[in-house]
Formats: C-alpha cells, sequence, structure tokens
C-alpha cells in the first residue's frame, strides 16, 4: 500500500525512467477515476479520466479496485470478465433419461449436433442416457398446464441453479438453453450475437411473443446477474407454472433487456419450414427421423 492512503498500482512507469513493480500515483482530480485508461494502446490503470472514458484495450470492461492477480495488491484499475465481442457459447439442455428425448439426446452426442457443437455443454436428466455424461438434478415429471404445454417451472428452476453452479458459462459469451426437439445452428447463432455486447445484460427472443422455451438466449452479463438474483428477486418457482413464462419475467425484473429477432426461431413443426440460410432454430421435431430430415434440409 502507499503511505498517503492512494492505492497501490502494479506495473506502470508512474513518472519513473522505467518500468516499476508498483508504484503510488497521486489522487485523482475531483469528478475523475482510474477507469482503465489507454496509453499508446495499452491499458494505463495509473491515469486519471472523466466518468465513463477509458476501457480496455482488448473490449474487456474495466474494473475498478480489484486485486485483479496483481500480487495481491490492490490495484486501481485492471482488466477482467468477458470480451464485449465474445460469440462463444454455453449450452445445456434438459432431457428425460428415458423415451424419445434421451433418444435424440443421444444422436444429437455421437453426432456432434446441437448442444454438442458449443464450446461448452451440459446435460441436466432424471438418470443416464449412456454414454452421454449427464448432470442429475432429480424427477423431471410436470403435469400439463391449462394453455397446453408442460406446467415445468420447478423443474426449470432448478435446471438453472444446476446451470448456476457448473460454471461453465463463465468463460463463455453467451449462454443457450435449448429443448432437445429443437434443430438449431450454433454457428447461425453465434452471427446473429455478434452484434450484441457480451456485457452488457441482454436475452434476445422471438419478436412480439413472451419468451418462448424451445430456445432461450442471453448473454455472459446477463447470466451472471440472473445467477445472483434469481433466488432473491425470483423466487424457486411455482406449482403449475410454465418455465418460459418465468424466465421472461424474472428477465424482465431483475434489468435484462429483452431484444427481439426476427430469425431465432420458426414454430411451424413441419419440413417445409427447414431452411438454409438464416433462421437458427427450428421446432418441434420429437423423433430422431424428423430431427434429422430438418436438420439436413436446413444445412443446405
Amino acid at each position: 500500500g502507499c503511505h498517503n492512503g492512494v492505492v497501490a498500482v502494479a506495473g506502470n512507469s508512474c513518472e519513473a525512467p522505467g518500468e516499476v513493480a508498483t508504484c503510488c500515483p497521486p489522487p485523482c482530480p475531483t469528478n475523475q477515476s482510474r477507469t482503465g485508461c489507454l496509453r499508446n494502446g495499452q491499458d494505463d490503470p495509473d491515469c486519471c479520466a472523466p466518468p465513463g472514458d477509458g476501457g480496455c484495450s482488448d473490449g474487456r470492461p474495466a474494473v475498478v479496485g480489484d486485486a485483479c492477480g496483481a500480487d495481491g495488491q490492490q490495484v486501481a484499475t485492471c482488466c477482467r470478465g468477458m470480451r464485449a465481442d465474445d460469440t462463444s457459447l454455453y449450452c445445456w439442455a434438459v432431457s428425460m433419461s428415458h423415451g424419445k428425448e434421451a433418444e435424440l439426446t443421444r444422436s444429437h452426442f455421437e453426432r456432434g449436433q446441437s448442444i454438442f457443437a458449443c464450446e461448452d455443454w451440459q446435460v441436466m436428466s432424471d438418470g443416464l442416457i449412456g454414454p452421454v455424461p449427464v448432470t442429475d438434478i432429480g424427477a423431471l415429471n410436470s403435469s400439463v398446464g391449462g394453455w397446453g404445454s408442460w406446467a415445468n417451472e420447478m423443474v426449470f428452476v432448478r435446471a438453472w441453479q444446476a446451470a448456476f453452479r457448473s460454471g461453465k458459462w463463465r468463460a463463455r459469451g453467451w449462454v443457450v438453453k435449448v429443448d432437445p426437439d429443437t434443430v438449431w445452428f450454433p454457428e447461425r447463432l453465434r452471427q446473429h450475437v455478434k452484434a450484441h455486447s457480451a456485457v452488457q445484460p441482454l436475452c434476445v427472443k422471438n419478436p412480439g411473443k413472451a419468451l418462448l422455451g424451445p430456445i432461450e438466449v442471453m448473454n455472459n452479463a446477463a447470466m451472471e446477474k440472473f445467477a445472483k438474483l434469481q433466488a432473491p428477486m425470483c423466487g424457486n418457482g411455482r406449482p403449475g407454472g410454465g418455465e418460459d413464462g418465468w424466465l421472461g419475467w424474472c428477465m424482465g425484473y431483475i434489468g435484462v433487456e429483452l431484444l427481439d429477432d426476427g430469425a431465432l426461431m420458426r414454430l411451424d413443426g413441419g419440413l417445409g419450414a427447414c431452411a438454409p440460410g438464416w433462421t437458427v432454430a427450428f421446432h418441434p421435431f420429437k423423433e430422431v427421423g424428423g430431427y434429422e430430415a430438418c436438420f439436413w434440409k436446413a444445412a443446405g
């Protein structure tokens, strides 16, 4: 630390003839702070900048007052966390350990399709789906809600909590929850999201509709906020509720922006909807034969 109370800064010249391991910069003027200023395109933690100025040369957000591995000492500013332009994916799905869902999941695994084409992936289940590695989250049984689909809110709250605990999402720019019967193309999604920052909380959905469960997409910043605030602000689910309705409500409640994407998903459910091009996902295809037919038709 510094004798004058100023936070020590590691690895800056601080007006010395050469680089020094640690020095004590003077306090910033009123209404200015050390917020990741740049010197010759490099981060310069000992400079002062007005609020909103500065930033990290590689696109990551500047973090003020964190140790960031600087020999255990506090530094005024360093770069930490996710690059704004990161389009890597952590993808996960919930699958029954038996029946058509298990058949689809096993097929995706063997072919490297769906979530298994992402940089990181995870399968939540109620038992083994050999040879697919799974995370057991207990019973997945749900009743049918009055709207005609599964009242599975409480199941998916447990699944999201397992995703939080895995930590796999921390190193990825975007998080994708997808159903096993959703035909989709991760490479197309990467093209869709590259225009958006991974570090400003954002959730992508079909336009004019509530967030829909077959594919749910959020960036790293949204996932971080969700992991922190889900339990205290959104609760652990209600019997009889739908998971996508709960997720969409929770995203809005915790202040995550919902962005419309007109080519995120088609819900026609027929082979005629499956086409090459820009659309990311097609739903539903509940048997392996139909899934593969749609996949290869859409792949072109």
